[in-house]
């Protein structure tokens, strides 16, 4: 059984002076002069049921929306939004839970969240802005994406990683042009991982100065390498077609971090060399 809206509420546990409660009663008091966001809900979550007049009593089209509220304010995942449900008198009281009522299940918030479709979600988001720009609070002719702030696996881009970086990637390419021609070539990896450890270690801008010179005499030998390797790939004429495609791919591959090794050599010698600008470890 489905339904809307919980007409009479079990007995609900009052509220408690805080910032972030005074936030929660503040949204549930727009979701309740909205009453038009809990039907979208409920017409998403009917549509998955056929009826909605028999089976067991299930959440309400109001304790669904509220759920996701809680869920996206926090970036809770579902384990974690039952049980805040279940530990928080806030939230309880928020979602419309009373303090006899059995909270629900991960599954449950799962598989009820889930049937709440993106078109339902926009249609509240432009309800929510009408809202704002009727009280004067927001004109709506801007949006601003989620600028948090998050670990990512991208590095930070010091000169001497993005140079010891140009190294590695022409390095791999390079030993798969050795592996389809007759080209020799010298590998420096190890070398320009070292001058790259050395310089985000070392003390003293001499010191540092001398590495990376020889850091960028490293780069600019790979980058000869590479030079030398297009050419070797452009006279390769396999019989097979799969190895041909595998050495206009490396020609493609080798082109383009070229042409960044060109950049990163540039700005790192403009910067240490000329003395623009202090070189960034």
């Amino acid at each position: 059984m489905r339904t809307t809206i919980q007409p009479q509420l079990s007995l609900v546990q009052p509220h408690f002076e805080h910032d972030h409660t005074k936030e929660l009663q503040a949204i549930s008091l727009v979701l309740d002069e909205e009453p038009k966001i809990a039907e979208m809900i409920f017409a998403d979550l009917a549509g998955h049921e056929g009826r909605i007049d028999t089976g067991r009593k299930g959440m309400t089209a109001e304790q669904v929306i509220r759920a996701i509220i809680i869920k996206q304010m926090n970036q809770y995942s579902y384990e974690e939004l039952a049980f805040h449900l279940t530990d928080s008198r806030s939230y309880r009281s928020f979602c419309r839970f009373g303090i006899g009522d059995r909270t629900p299940t991960k599954a449950t918030l799962q598989r009820n969240i889930k049937r709440v479709s993106t078109k339902t979600m926009e249609a509240i988001n432009q309800i929510i802005i009408q809202r704002a720009q009727r009280e004067g609070i927001e004109r709506g002719k801007k949006i601003r994406v989620d600028c948090t702030v998050m670990e990512t696996n991208i590095h930070d881009p010091t000169d001497s990683w993005l140079l010891w970086d140009c190294v590695r990637v022409m390095t791999r390419s390079l030993h798969r042009t050795k592996d389809l021609t007759d080209f020799c070539f010298t590998d420096h990896t190890r070398r320009a991982k070292r001058r790259y450890i050395a310089i985000r270690n070392v003390r003293g801008e001499k010191k540092r100065l001398k590495l990376y010179k020889d850091l960028l005499k490293v780069t600019k030998k790979t980058q000869a390498a590479a030079h030398r390797a297009i050419e070797a790939l452009d006279a390769y004429e396999p019989a097979d077609p799969k190895l041909w495609m595998m050495a206009e791919g490396l020609i493609l591959g080798l082109k383009e971090i070229l042409g960044k090794t060109c950049k990163i050599i540039g700005q790192t010698e403009r910067r240490l060399l000329n003395g623009r600008v202090r070189a960034i470890k």
